[in-house]
């Protein structure tokens, strides 16, 4: 509709994976680096994270076109499956023909067909969409497949694609052997404010764009909205160019992509939708009918008792004449309110004059009021003040104040743990693999740098020099990725983690052991 409008061949902003429009930023190269190293140097399972909308499709796309005709690749978009559908499918999609109505006829086929590709010099990736979906079952029969192989040799690589909660999943027991074989891991970031901006523009450029449409201020506020996740970004451009064309608008500025949020926002219109729904039930609702009025004539003499009884208290504790019968009232009263309703009666105080300025007649003998009844109820049990007289807990002291409780002495606040200089993370030979003990010191490292707010982390990837250069300096950049990765995970912002990789030298005296590590430096600014 708007195309002519904005002179665009194509709609730029589509949200299906149009090869055409993909942009690369510097993490989407490094997540697409990081697939082709797992791919090519047979490190059997990998994972690639990321929130929703973020980019990972796109990435697995742009994976599938620099494949050569040396790999064989099978894509499972759905893989809530059962067992048995779920390894047709593969076999189907790796061309495997005939029926299979057990496992067992299903490994079979699949092992010779592996076989056959591997003496031809071909590999086979298995490539797992929305692996959060996996049930446990289906996750632990993949983990059975990374056995297969031939004289040491992987026969077939595992790529898992999904959202960050797969983490989550794969944290459980259960699943801890699959967590331990799972070698190179990537997790995708959403874009910044100038990436966002490149996006628009290498998108608008392909459609055809020959001039300048979206406004600075509107591309601010366009991430705002997307918080530089592409799906979103989409989502509120092609919005954007549809109510540009409406109000005719050559250039797309704040206030259109306001308006396009506010049109957009799905929470406010579910508020809306759900207040106009309670407004509806509550007019809808039907009265509940009202109960017939009880006889009044109890009220009335209850509430003239009542103020008998506040007149005789009145009078008997004003006038000493009266105070027999007031003392009488008042042994009588809780009986009438009921044992559950015992309201003290306060006597307002008697001004006595001295007995010499009355005359005989005026002072009567009083007689004695009974005296008060305490009524003493047990604390509940769970009070610690109950608890049973023993030698750790003794009787209180007699003699102290009973209102006096004992103080207790504020909380102090914890002290942060010390920020280390320096953490090394070891590394066995050509494993990316990190233990368990290096995942709980890195993170303790990342809580103390979110308290101490630290200026900038860099991560150091160290391998040996033995055998390929490239192989080795690429093996440091994805170790010390790895543990980027992490650091990222555990709350620190990307823009404060850095890595570099280093390999060392044949003449380096320390053990070749020590070379292969991750050295973690924090630098205060």
């Amino acid at each position: 509709m708007y195309l002519d409008y904005y002179h665009l061949a194509q709609k730029p902003f589509q949200i299906n994976t149009d090869p055409a429009f993909l942009w690369y930023g510097e993490k989407h190269q490094e997540a697409l680096a990081t697939l082709k190293y797992g791919l090519i140097e047979n490190k059997s399972f990998l994972l690639l994270t990321g929130d929703v909308g973020v980019g990972k499709t796109t990435i697995i796309n742009a994976l599938l076109q620099v494949l050569d005709k040396n790999e064989m690749v099978a894509v499972i978009n759905d893989p809530k499956l059962e067992k048995l559908d779920f390894f047709l499918h593969i076999a189907r999609a790796f061309g495997i023909s005939g029926e299979f109505t057990s496992k067992g006829q299903f490994l079979l086929a699949f092992r010779e067909l592996l076989l056959e590709q591997h003496y031809r010099g071909k590999r086979l990736l298995l490539i797992v969409d929305e692996c959060q979906l996996l049930s446990h079952d289906l996750l632990e029969e993949i983990r059975l497949f990374s056995n297969l192989e031939q004289n040491g040799v992987k026969l077939i690589n595992i790529f898992f694609v999904g959202q960050l909660e797969f983490n989550d999943i794969l944290l459980l027991p259960e699943n801890k052997a699959i967590r331990q074989r799972i070698t190179v891991t990537y997790n995708l970031p959403s874009l910044s404010l100038e990436e966002t901006e490149e996006y628009i523009g290498h998108r608008l450029n392909v459609a055809g764009a020959t001039r300048k449409i979206f406004e600075k201020s509107a591309i601010r506020e366009i991430y705002e909205f997307s918080k530089g996740y592409p799906r979103l970004i989409n989502v509120i451009c092609d919005r954007a160019l549809l109510t540009g064309f409406i109000s005719s608008n050559k250039q797309i500025d704040q206030k259109i992509i306001k308006e396009c949020v506010q049109e957009l926002d799905i929470s406010l219109a579910t508020k809306a939708h759900q207040e106009s729904n309670r407004r509806e039930t509550t007019a809808n609702k039907p009265k509940a009918p009202r109960t017939p009025k009880r006889s009044n004539s109890f009220t009335y003499a209850a509430i003239g008792f009542i103020l008998l009884l506040l007149l005789s208290v009145f009078i008997g504790s004003s006038m000493p004449a009266f105070a027999p019968a007031f003392a009488k009232i008042q042994t009588i009263l809780p009986g009438l309110l009921g044992k559950e309703q015992k309201v003290p009666l306060s006597t307002p105080p008697v001004v006595a004059e001295p007995a010499d300025k009355l005359p005989a007649a005026a002072a009567p003998i009083l007689p004695a009021l009974p005296p008060a009844q305490v009524t003493t109820q047990p604390l509940p049990e769970s009070h610690p003040e109950t608890s049973a007289i023993t030698k750790d807990n003794p009787a209180p002291d007699s003699n102290a104040p009973a209102n006096i409780s004992k103080a207790v002495p504020p909380s102090k606040t914890p002290e942060p743990e010390p920020l280390p200089e320096k953490l090394t993370i070891s590394f066995e030979n050509d494993s990316l693999d990190i233990d368990a003990a290096s995942l709980i010191e890195l993170e303790k490292l990342a809580k103390a740098a979110l308290r101490h707010k630290t200026g900038k982390i860099i991560v150091h990837g160290y391998t040996d020099a033995t055998g390929s250069a490239q192989y080795n300096m690429k093996l440091a950049g994805f170790r010390a990725t790895a543990v980027k990765n992490i650091l990222a995970g555990k709350g620190i912002s990307l823009d404060k983690i850095k890595s570099v990789s280093h390999v060392t030298s044949p003449q380096d005296s320390t053990l070749n052991q020590g070379k292969r590590r991750v050295e973690i430096e924090i630098v205060n600014e």
